[in-house]
């Protein structure tokens, strides 16, 4: 399956080229630090020892998967928190986003589409995969911190709609 060097890692998906430089396909993988993931810091996220990758192109199909430890700050405690990343993911390759969105299954979970036009890399798709573990903002399961509902004394207690009965009888 190999005929050429494997593509380096933030060279960018061509479709075209790939089948012209892999006719029988190609595997390749590799550790991926931080400084190569620059999305994963703009999110505040770290890796604890890199990411491994490894990836398969053949057949118009990239398969692709990845595995590292995520560092990252809980949104609820403010505590660093580890998350373990363990995916992978099948995609689909076209020349163009057009023939790219006509064969896209949105039913499909794990298969996804990727076209020349979509500017990616392996890179920039190891970093997709991180960033959709992770979610909007990562928190502990249970963070510990006291989730004690009872007024604070000596606070004022505000009551928004305390007026709103009186004003519903007047009508």
């Amino acid at each position: 399956m190999r005929s050429a060097d494997p593509p380096l890692p933030q060279e960018r998906f061509q479709l075209h080229l790939w089948r012209a430089r892999y006719p029988a396909g190609v595997q390749t993988g590799g550790r991926l630090a931080e400084p190569d993931l620059l999305r994963l810091g703009q999110a505040g996220l770290g890796l604890e020892a890199g990411m491994v990758w490894a990836a398969r192109f053949q057949d118009d199909t990239l398969d692709l998967s990845v595995e590292a430890t995520l560092v990252a700050v809980c949104g609820r405690c403010l505590q660093p928190m580890t998350i373990p990343l363990g995916a992978s993911r099948r995609f689909l390759c076209f020349d163009t986003a057009a023939a790219a969105d006509e064969a896209l299954d949105l039913e499909a979970d794990a298969l996804e589409t990727l076209s020349s036009e979509d500017d990616a890399s392996l890179v920039s798709l190891c970093e997709d995969e991180a960033l959709l573990a992770v979610g909007e903002t990562p928190l502990h399961e249970a963070c510990g911190l006291p989730l004690d509902r009872r007024p604070v004394a000596g606070a004022e207690r505000i009551q928004p709609f305390a007026g709103l009965a009186d004003l519903l009888q007047k009508k």
